[in-house]
């Protein structure tokens, strides 16, 4: 394993939506589908904030509506965009797909 990256387990998943991860840090960390242009779908890693986890773990339809948002306005959100080499991904098995 590469020390160099941060480990992420997938912890929650919706498809179309966001598939959350947590590292071992516990922090969390959202990949969200957008779509730039028509037809065209992407996904941005995001830090939640400690605020924002909060809200997450009090109501999962925190992170629903967090991904409207970036959906529809991707831009406001790109600064918080994290480049996903930095990370290695651990998907689990028993989540919905």
């Amino acid at each position: 394993m590469n020390k160099d990256k941060i480990e992420l387990t997938q912890i929650d998943k919706e498809n179309w939506r966001f598939v959350l991860y947590e590292s071992k840090e516990k922090k969390w960390i959202g990949d969200f589908v957008y779509s730039p242009i028509s037809f065209v779908d992407l996904s941005m890693l995001i830090v939640l904030t400690n605020q924002e986890k909060l809200k997450a773990e009090q109501n999962r339809q925190f992170l629903i509506e967090l991904s409207e948002k970036i959906r529809n306005d991707f831009n406001r959100f790109l600064s918080r965009a994290e480049n996903r080499t930095d990370y290695i991904f651990i998907k689990k098995t028993n989540l919905k797909d």
